[in-house]
């Protein structure tokens, strides 16, 4: 995965998901070349937040995405 494929979840309709750890927000959404990707962002304060990880979203992951973003409309901050 690349930079611009991290930046274009972080800056498109992702679904949105509190992080296991406090400060973080996970991120699932699709890439233009239809790729479903996870993103780790921890938060620095002040609504900045940089990307802590990021990679192929696994089959929770892709199931979660599929069933709240696709399926059942837009339903960010669902709880995991």
């Amino acid at each position: 995965m690349t930079s611009d494929e991290v930046e274009a979840i972080c800056h498109g309709d992702p679904l949105i998901l509190r992080g296991q750890q406090k400060n973080r927000l996970a991120l699932i959404g699709l890439t233009e070349e239809e790729r479903i990707l996870a993103v780790i962002l921890e938060s620095k304060g002040h609504g900045i937040y940089y990307p802590i990880t990021a990679y192929p979203a696994d089959k929770k992951d892709i199931a979660l995405y599929n069933r709240l973003k696709i399926k059942g409309g837009d339903r960010n901050n669902e709880k995991n």
